[in-house]
């Protein structure tokens, strides 16, 4: 099975025309009820890619986990509205992948607007690994009840705007972009310097030349 990466542009390798910020929204963490918690907020329809779900909820906590030394949850917020039931199966599917890889990551999973003609209960109950997590369901006008106005976004009555997402996964793919070429030119500076140790100057570095160099590296 293949690990996890704590980049989001390896979780979207495989899926590079998707646009993650249509059904994945990150609002930080919590107020002081929810001061451990990652508030993620997932949109269900056909456009997720449940495959790499797993891996971009890997992401979402190694952001925050690096940044400080609190053992930071995940608080999944499931706008569940449009969902089918081969949907919430493949939602089940990608959940149990996470939660079973590492456990007790997620802390608790509020679904909003699960169609009363799905039971999403029915198919909690039969994963072991789901059923561990705390599970609460609403609708959409009472969701409020459960979190604050300013982790949700305005697609469940909260204040947060979807563009905010967009902007925040293009600055990070950008800055995870910016990181690799530093990472790039450390490990090549790193290795001439190894390299250039190796090369014995006795009439001192001034008299150092190419060709003196590639004369070393033909003994």
């Amino acid at each position: 099975m293949r690990s996890f990466s704590k980049y989001f542009s390896d979780a979207l390798a495989s899926t590079p025309n998707v646009e993650p910020h249509k059904f994945l929204q990150i609002h930080g963490t919590g107020n002081k009820e929810h001061e451990s918690s990652i508030i993620v907020e997932l949109k269900l329809s056909s456009y997720v890619p449940f495959d790499v779900l797993p891996a971009l909820l890997f992401s979402v906590r190694s952001l925050y986990s690096s940044c400080a030394d609190s053992r930071y949850l995940l608080f999944l917020i499931i706008d569940s509205r449009d969902g089918t039931l081969d949907i919430f199966h493949a939602c089940a599917r990608a959940l149990h992948n996470f939660a079973s890889r590492l456990q007790g990551a997620i802390e608790r999973i509020l679904w909003v607007g699960v169609p009363c003609t799905i039971s999403v209960d029915s198919i909690i109950a039969n994963d072991l690994t789901l059923s561990r997590i705390q599970s609460i369901f609403c609708d959409a006008r009472n969701v409020t009840e459960h979190i604050d106005v300013g982790c949700l976004s305005v697609n469940l009555g909260g204040i947060i705007e979807p563009e905010i997402a967009e902007q925040f996964f293009r600055m990070r793919l950008c800055l995870e972009n910016l990181l690799r070429r530093t990472h790039f030119m450390a490990k090549l500076y790193m290795a001439m310097h190894e390299d250039l140790k190796r090369f014995d100057a006795p009439n001192g570095i001034a008299n150092l030349t190419v060709q003196s160099i590639h004369e070393r590296m033909d003994e």
